[in-house]
Formats: C-alpha cells, structure tokens, sequence
C-alpha cells in the first residue's frame, strides 16, 4: 500500500480496520474476486481445502517476521550505551576544576596532581567522543530499521488484501451455493425425485467445507489485524527512542564536551598563573621593592583575568542535561522494550491459537 507524497523516516498513521472495510467494500462484485469464486469446485473438495492457502500462508509468514522483528530488537544494544555513557558521566567531578584560591597548594607535588586531573578529564573527552560516534551510528541504524519495517509493513497490506479477496470469494462461494441448494430442496418437494439427494448432499458437505475453510482464513486475518499495527507500533517506538536520543544526547554531548575541554585549558592557565606567583615568592628576598611590586602586579592581572573565564555554572548545566538525557533515554528504551514484549506475547498466543483452530479444522 503505498503512501503519495511521503517523506523519508515519516511514519504515516494507518487504521487497519478502516482499511479492511474499504478493501471489502471494493472487492465485493469485482472481476477478480468472481475469478476466485469461480476456481471453487464443489465436486473437487481439494479446490476448497486448499482454497486461499497462499494467501494465508503469506499472512503466517508475515506474522513470523514481526515476531522476529521483536525479538532481535537493538534495544540490548542501546541500553549497553546508555550505561557505557554513564559510567563515562560518574567520573565527572565539577569541583576537581573549580577555580581555587590556592590551586596547587604546594609548588611541589601541585604539578602531578593536575598533571593527573588533566589526563583524567582528557581520557573522559575521548570516551565521550567515542560514544558519541557509536551513538550516531546507533541513531542511523533505528532510521535503516524502520525503513526495513516499512518494507515489511507494505508487503504485509499487500498479503492482508490478497487474503482479503480469498475471504470475499469464499464468502460469494457459501452464498452461491446456499441458494443452489436451496433451489434443489425447493425442486426435489415439487417433483418428489429422488435422485435430487445426492447433489443435494454433495453440496451440503462442500458448503460445510467452505464454511470452516473461510472461518480458517478470518484466522489469518485475525493474525494480520494484530501484527500490521504492531509494525507501525514499533515503528514509532523506534522513531521516539531516535528522536530522544538525539535531543537528550547528541545535541548536549558536544557542548558538554566544549565546555570541558575550556575547563581543561583554563586549568592548565591556571597552573601557569599559580608557577608565576610562586616564582614572584621565591625571587621577592632577592629583588628589590620595585621589581617585587612590578612581578606581583603582572601576576594579580593575570590571576583576575583567569577568575573571570573559570566560571563552571555552563559546564555543571551541560553535565546535567547530559546525564538528565541518559535517565530520560533509559526510561524511553524501557517503555518501548516493554512494548516490544507485549506485542510479542499477543501474537504469538494468536498465532498459537490460528494453528490448534488450523489443525482441528483440518483433522
């Protein structure tokens, strides 16, 4: 069933059941369905038993590709991310790069410590960086999925109406042979022959036939009433965990990633500023007043122009709408997986059901 004028990745809305009455409504009457009616044999009851079966089989098989469309779901993969990312997150310390009064204490073993702090935040960017791109490329195979959803979704309708038509004619089938019949009852009381039975039985037993062999395929029809819409479900489950992940995520990581490297470089600074002044000390004994104050006024200059940019509010709101996304994708990719579940559940207790029904009305 295709869809004018849509856009790539949109997800148009689609009622099956308004859709099934349409495609009924259309094919009651048509060339097509009495071309169907027409292969019915009352005579060769192999022409009613197997009457419809690549239709249903069709339905059945579509059924087995949404179930495994549910089962091997990315959202393992995803959540191993999200996790992956928070660990990244909790290594986070706001105040490890906080402008401080004194910022290495000593003059020695200060140098190590943010020699440290530096290749921690630095490791903590590259980690970053990295789920950032496994994210991306996360993002893009959701969007390939429901591309490959839509095919399955398309050629799913495509079975649906085939079945349809099956169930039409069957329909026309049981009506044409309800009236023979009854014109043959109406004949045998006018004439008394006798002989009118046997027809009159052979019709009864393949209108008997063609009624369970319809009912058998309102079970396939059942089957696909469930599983197209839980096509377009998880459709949209996908397209709300992508759209999630790339508000959340994929905007904020680069900004918190920016500010942190700012936050990096401005400690380094720092680390300079604080060397000057403990060279400014060590020389104060040795150089006279005028030195002192001109080596003392070049550093405080330094030092306030450095208080001003180490402001880490930005850096702390980035953390937080980062690590706000992760909490709100996890959420995200619970509720759908738990869809996902029931969905699964559903149809395979309908499919379960179509096959005990199948076999008795075959048996």
């Amino acid at each position: 069933m295709s869809q004018p004028n849509q856009t790539p990745g949109e997800i148009r809305p689609f009622d099956i059941a308004e859709d099934r009455d349409t495609t009924v409504s259309r094919l009651r009457g048509s060339p097509e369905v009495e071309a169907l009616t027409g292969t019915l044999d009352v005579y060769d009851l192999n022409s009613i038993v197997t009457f419809g079966s690549g239709a249903a089989e069709a339905i059945s098989g579509a059924a087995d590709s949404v179930l495994s469309s549910l089962s091997h779901s990315q959202s393992a993969d995803s959540a191993a991310l999200m996790d992956a990312l928070a660990r990244v997150m909790e290594r986070f310390n706001a105040s490890e790069l906080k402008s401080e009064k004194s910022l290495l204490g000593k003059l020695f073993g200060g140098g190590q410590k943010l020699e440290k702090i530096i290749e921690k935040y630095t490791a903590l960017g590259a980690d970053i960086d990295r789920i950032y791109v496994q994210l991306r490329t996360y993002e893009s195979e959701i969007r390939q999925s429901n591309d490959a959803l839509e095919t399955m979704f398309q050629a799913n309708v495509a079975a649906f109406h085939e079945l349809e038509k099956y169930i039409v004619a069957g329909e026309q089938g049981i009506a044409e042979i309800e009236a023979y019949t009854q014109s043959l009852r109406e004949q045998q009381a006018r004439t008394r022959d006798q002989s009118l039975s046997f027809d009159i039985q052979t019709l009864e037993t393949a209108l008997n036939m063609l009624r369970a062999r319809v009912q058998d395929l309102r079970l396939s029809e059942n089957v696909a009433l469930q599983s197209i819409p839980m096509i377009r479900l998880t459709q949209n489950n996908n397209m709300s965990l992508a759209r999630k992940i790339n508000a959340s995520l994929i905007v904020t990581m680069p900004v918190f990633k920016q500010a942190l490297s700012q936050a990096i470089l401005l400690k380094k600074q720092q680390n300079q500023a604080e060397a000057v002044r403990a060279l400014d000390r060590s020389t104060q004994a040795m150089l006279r007043r005028n030195a002192q104050n001109g080596s003392a006024q070049a550093a405080h200059t330094a030092l306030s122009a450095l208080a001003a940019a180490t402001d880490g509010a930005d850096l702390n709101d980035a953390w937080r709408a980062l690590t706000q996304g992760i909490e709100e994708t996890r959420r995200a990719q619970a509720d759908a997986q738990a869809q996902r579940d029931r969905d699964q559940q559903s149809l395979e207790a309908i499919r379960s059901a179509y096959r005990e029904q199948h076999a008795a009305a075959q048996g």
